[in-house]
């Protein structure tokens, strides 16, 4: 009997001449050909669980029901230890990765420690990118402006604006007529004091939709909060800035007129005017203008709202 040759079966690789002075090794026996059925058959659910199959989405599924009654307790470590699990089994299972980004999110407000709160952040916002990226057609999912207002608002409340910032230049740089987008990068440059940065935002906005009357009342509402908070040291600059929100309020109340808040801070542009004055004479035209404009305003005002 020759070596690897063992009977009722296949003892090991056999050697065999296919041309003089070079061995291959043998095809094996007969024995193995009998039980390769049931080890292919093992391999393919091996795979499968490893890879996301059946067997993986099976088990993902046990892993998720585990997690949700964590959840639910109020553990959500374990909530999240076990939809780790679950998306390891099912890297792309949509209600795993949302999951898991609610976890964190629970985790980030119930922190107290800034950096602890920044990671849990910054992990809920990779597993609600996750989930953007994995999800079905199911109409009762979040939205994405739904997911993508919690990472933003997760980024802010963490003092991460750098992050927030990048996050709305990546979307308009995917669409460049994201109104949306645009709308909350002004806010965030604006509250970041980037007065230069704000503005230039607010008048692509009124470029995009200049017969929108909000576009202009925005722009009127950041002029007066400048000059009101003195956040230009450069008086001429203040100045500038003052007349051309009072172009855009008087712009928004041509397109809509009786826009209260637009009246309103019309109203209170000219203030601003008022006290950089020198003249007088000017100083009093500003003044009666701006109570005039506050009248206007009264008579349209709703009842909970005082006027300035």
């Amino acid at each position: 009997m020759r070596f690897g040759q063992l009977r009722g079966g296949h003892g090991g690789p056999e050697p065999y001449s296919a041309s003089p002075g070079h061995h291959y090794w043998k095809p094996p026996g007969r024995g193995f050909h009998r039980a390769a059925p049931y080890f292919v058959a093992f391999l393919l659910l091996v795979l499968a669980g490893c890879s996301g199959g059946p067997l993986g989405q099976l088990q993902a599924r046990l892993d998720l029901k585990a997690g949700n009654k964590s959840y639910i307790r109020g553990d959500f470590k374990d909530a999240l230890r076990n939809y780790d699990e679950a998306l390891r089994h099912a890297p792309r299972h949509a209600l795993a990765a949302l999951y898991r980004a609610y976890c964190n999110v629970n985790l980030f407000r119930m922190s107290v420690d800034p950096d602890e709160r920044r990671q849990f952040a910054d992990q809920a916002v990779q597993s609600f990118l996750k989930f953007l990226e994995v999800r079905d057609k199911n109409p009762k999912a979040p939205t994405r402006e739904r997911i993508e207002q919690f990472i933003l608002t997760l980024y802010l409340d963490a003092d991460e604006s750098d992050k927030a910032l990048a996050f709305l230049e990546g979307r308009l740089r995917r669409n460049p007529n994201d109104v949306s987008a645009l709308q909350m990068l002004s806010n965030i440059k604006s509250d970041l004091g980037d007065v230069p940065g704000a503005l230039e935002l607010f008048r692509r906005r009124i470029q995009m939709a200049p017969e929108n009357p909000d576009a202009h009342h925005a722009l009127a509402v950041f002029a007066w909060s400048v000059a009101f908070n003195s956040r230009l040291s450069d008086s001429l600059a203040t100045n500038t800035l003052i007349d051309e929100g009072l172009q855009n309020a008087q712009e928004a109340i041509q397109l809509k007129p009786d826009y209260f808040e637009a009246i309103t801070y019309a109203n209170l542009l000219y203030r601003e005017k008022a006290k950089r004055t020198l003249d007088p004479a000017l100083r009093q035209n500003y003044v009666s203008e701006a109570d005039s404009l506050r009248e206007r305003a009264a008579a349209l005002r709703p009842s909970s709202q005082p006027t300035s």
